[in-house]
């Protein structure tokens, strides 16, 4: 039999190879940019000294290679046509740059069970922390999440300026307790989307290891898949066994994580103090960076009086609706099946200080949170929005504010409140004291 070839020895100017591989990652099937009607698919294998690969699978044949090839297992793969990639492109190991392309005549061989590849601890992919996620979005690199899903929330579609885009919002939490969503796009959703709902109506909390995705500021904080993300459910990888057994052992924390819609809130409680830069109001003013992330503190003022308004909105995507409070109907706009109507509390609002001061809107959970922060228990429909403000004019917010995209409609420079994060008593300065003066003084 053929002696089996280290990874770094195959070349394009190999012939008669073999080499034994673990697969450790299978990409979605993509559409080419240039070409729709053409398909390909992505497989990242390792052997056994670590280094890696990229299988690129093509059209017909995807199915039935894809089918061949399981995660996690070892084969022996041979006369797969080996190609250089320019510079340019990017490649799961920079010690070898090349890609196999694997089609219906490449030679694969199953390993024994005996005999399959053990992948060490330290050849595994790093793994972020969640108290990493922030800066990551600041910075805009890619993360490698393991996590335990908690919940699927209901929300099925958004509209882009692509169109119609298909989507699934799951929540997602490990041992340092700090629930965030993770939005999938497109395929995700519909493939290991529908697997891990399956495995969440089956009573279990799946864990997952999503490689390659984002932190993004919609909505404060939220992660997202992108084209090259691979999500593995169940994984194998050392650190799965700790959390796992974290999971078991922590159900209440879970439900109250869910119940509570902490989620909702994940900035306020994912940025360390020590990475609030705040930003005199002015310059923010002056600023014209529409992705730009600014905390600012001042005072907040609501700009109503009376009875806190609100609309009538889907409970899940709180698009406006012309129906009764508490109907129940299946929404076009976000796709929940079992939408409700409900009130959407909207207050418009402005913090800042003596000179100057920034607009935005104030919807519901904020407005909750303000509630919250002035120990008022008064149920939403009765607040006044004079009580609120009454309250918080001897208090100081921190806030981060992004300014929200530019469109002709609009004029002036719109911010979107990303969180209240913080609410501290107001430092009142004592008036100086006067001295009492003298006789001698006096003359």
């Amino acid at each position: 039999m053929d002696v089996e070839q280290p990874l770094l020895d195959v070349t394009p100017s190999s012939r008669s190879w073999r080499c034994k591989v673990n697969v450790i990652e299978k990409l979605n099937t993509r559409q080419a940019r240039r070409d729709p009607e053409k398909t390909y698919k992505s497989v990242i294998m390792q052997d056994g000294e670590g280094h890696r690969v990229k299988g690129m699978i093509y059209g017909i044949d995807i199915p039935f290679v894809d089918d061949r090839l399981h995660l996690n297992k070892s084969y022996v793969i041979s006369n797969a046509r080996v190609t250089p990639v320019m510079e340019r492109y990017s490649v799961p190991d920079e010690q070898y740059r090349y890609t196999w392309t694997l089609n219906r005549r490449t030679l694969i061989i199953d390993v024994n069970p005996e005999h399959q590849l053990f992948i060490q601890a330290n050849l595994e992919a790093p793994i972020d922390p969640f108290h990493t996620f922030y800066l990551a979005m600041l910075s805009k690199s890619s993360l490698n999440v393991l996590a335990t899903v908690l919940a699927k929330l209901p929300r099925r579609c958004v509209f882009t300026s692509q169109g119609k885009q298909i989507i699934s919002d799951f929540v997602l939490m490990d041992q340092e307790c700090k629930p965030i969503i993770l939005r999938m796009w497109g395929d995700f959703a519909t493939l290991q989307g529908t697997h891990i709902q399956e495995l969440l109506d089956a009573g279990t909390y799946p864990i997952i290891f999503a490689k390659r995705i984002h932190a993004t500021s919609f909505q404060g904080l939220q992660l997202t898949t992108r084209y090259d993300t691979s999500i593995e459910i169940q994984p194998t990888i050392s650190p799965m066994v700790a959390l796992n057994q974290w999971t078991s052992l922590n159900k209440d924390a879970i439900q109250n994580a869910i119940q509570s819609e902490v989620y909702k809130d994940a900035l306020s409680f994912f940025v360390a103090p020590e990475d609030i830069q705040k930003t005199a109001i002015s310059a923010v003013l002056s600023s014209y960076k529409e992705d730009e992330i600014y905390w600012i503190e001042g005072q907040l003022q609501l700009q109503e009086h009376g009875p806190t308004p609100y609309y009538i909105g889907c409970s899940t995507c709180n698009r406006k609706v012309e129906f009764e409070v508490e109907d129940t109907y299946q929404c076009s706009e976000c796709g929940d099946k079992e939408s409700r109507t409900i009130k959407r509390f909207r207050v418009s609002a402005e913090l800042g200080d003596e000179e100057n001061k920034i607009q935005f809107t104030l919807f519901t959970e904020n407005l909750k949170k303000i509630a919250r922060s002035l120990e008022m228990n008064t149920p939403m429909e009765l607040m006044d929005i004079d009580d609120l403000n009454k309250g918080l004019r001897s208090m100081v917010i921190t806030a981060a504010v992004q300014l929200q995209r530019a469109t002709y409609q609009r004029q002036g420079k719109p911010f979107s409140l990303l969180c209240l994060h913080q609410f501290s008593d107001k430092l009142i300065k004592a008036a100086p004291l006067k001295r009492k003066q003298t006789a001698s003084q006096d003359e």
